[in-house]
C-alpha cells in the first residue's frame, strides 16, 4: 500500500523533527523562541494588516492534515458542523461515519477527526483562527488520514478527500504527500472541477526540483491544483523547499510560523503545510470577495497578485511571493 507524510519541522530549539523522524539537522528557530523575531511576522509580509475583511462563513474549506482540536475556542465558531449528523452512535447521514458531526479520521473509519499530532491543529489555526487566522470567519472542514506520528496511506487519502468534497469545500488544502503516484486520488481531484473546487497543495520539503520530482497528490497535474513551495522573510527559498519552474505556482512564508497545537498552546513550525496553509487562507478570502469565482478565476487572482522577487525567479511560475491584500484587491476590481 502506497504511504504519505505530512509536511512539517518542529522548532524547538534542540533540533528537527521531519515529517516525524528525528534528525541530526541544525536547529534553527532559536531567534523565534528567543523572542528576537515575531512568530507572526508571515502575516506583515502577505500585508495582512492591509486587508480588513474577516471572510465569509459559508465558505468552506478543507483540510486535510492531523484533525483538529475542535473544541479550543479560537477554532470552535470556524469548525463546520454536520447538520445532518448527531452524536448518537449511529450514521444519520447514510455516509458509513457514525457521529460525524465535527468530521472524520479515515484511517480509523470514525466520525472523530480530534488531533493527536498537533499539526492539523496548528494549521487549522494558521487558516482560521478567531483573531490570528488569515480568515477569522469561515467553515473548517476536517478529515484526517494519518496516524499519530503523521503517516497514512494514500487509500485513507482518497476516503479524506471524498469526504471533503461530499461536504461541499471550495477550497482543498493538502500539506501531505507522498513520492507514489494513485491514479484514483489524481482521478478524484481532476473529476473534482466539475465542483468547482480548488486544491492547495505543498511542493514538498526535499529541497529538490518538482518539475523533476514530483509528489503526490501535488503533482497529478490537474489545472485544479495550485503548488505551493516555502519561502523565508526575505521572500527566498527556504533551505528545506522543493522549486519547479514549470509546476510549483508560487511560494508563501513556510519557516517559523507561529501558532498553537492541539492543546492549546503556543508552538513555532516550519514547512511545505504551513505555506499550503497561508495560500488556502488567501484563498478563502479571494471567494468570500465573490462565492461565484470559479477555481481557476481563484487560482489566477492568486497568481497574478503576488509580491515579485528576484530570488524566486525561475523557481516557480508566477515569481513571486502570496499576498493577501493583492489578491483581494485584485478580486474586488472583479465583475460580481
Amino acid at each position: 500500500m502506497k504511504s504519505f507524510r505530512l509536511f512539517f519541522i518542529f522548532v524547538l530549539g534542540v533540533g528537527f523533527s521531519f515529517n516525524g523522524f528525528a534528525t541530526e539537522i541544525q536547529s534553527v528557530g532559536l531567534e523565534v523562541l528567543g523572542g528576537k523575531q515575531n512568530p507572526y511576522w508571515y502575516l506583515k509580509q502577505i500585508e495582512m494588516d492591509r486587508v480588513g475583511f474577516v471572510g465569509n462563513p459559508t465558505i468552506s474549506v478543507g483540510l486535510i492534515s492531523t484533525g483538529a482540536n475542535y473544541h479550543l475556542d479560537f477554532l470552535k465558531p470556524n469548525i463546520a458542523i454536520n447538520p445532518f449528523e448527531t452524536v448518537n452512535g449511529q450514521d444519520d447521514d447514510g455516509n458509513g461515519y457514525i457521529d460525524d458531526v465535527y468530521g472524520v479520521n479515515t484511517r480509523e473509519n470514525t466520525g472523530d477527526p480530534m488531533d493527536y499530532h498537533g499539526i492539523g491543529t496548528h494549521v487549522a489555526g494558521v487558516i482560521g483562527h478567531t483573531n490570528l487566522g488569515i480568515v477569522k470567519q469561515t467553515s473548517l472542514l476536517l478529515a484526517n488520514p494519518l496516524n499519530d506520528q503523521g503517516a497514512g496511506s494514500t487509500a485513507d487519502l482518497y476516503k479524506a478527500l471524498k469526504y471533503l468534497i461530499d461536504r461541499g469545500a471550495r477550497i482543498i488544502d493538502i500539506g501531505v504527500g507522498g513520492g507514489s503516484r494513485t491514479e484514483l486520488v489524481c482521478e478524484l481531484i481532476a473529476k473534482a472541477k466539475e465542483q468547482n473546487i480548488l486544491f492547495i497543495a505543498t511542493a514538498g520539503n526535499s529541497g529538490g526540483n518538482f518539475d523533476e520530482e514530483k509528489l503526490y497528490p501535488s503533482g497529478c497535474g490537474s489545472d485544479n491544483i495550485l503548488v505551493v513551495a516555502s519561502s523565508n522573510e526575505n521572500d527566498a527559498l527556504t533551505g528545506f523547499s522543493s522549486y519547479g519552474p514549470n509546476s510549483v505556482h508560487l511560494a508563501a512564508p513556510g519557516i517559523n510560523i507561529g501558532g498553537f497545537n492541539h492543546l492549546g498552546e503556543h508552538a513555532v513550525l516550519s514547512g511545505g503545510s504551513f505555506s499550503s496553509a497561508i495560500v488556502t487562507g488567501v484563498a478563502a478570502l479571494v471567494l468570500s470577495v465573490n462565492p461565484n469565482f470559479t477555481y481557476d478565476q481563484v487560482k489566477k487572482i492568486l497568481m497574478y497578485s503576488v509580491d515579485i522577487s528576484p530570488d524566486l525567479k525561475d523557481k516557480v511560475i508566477s515569481g513571486g511571493r502570496v499576498n493577501a491584500y493583492k489578491a483581494v484587491r485584485l478580486a474586488r476590481s472583479m465583475p460580481h
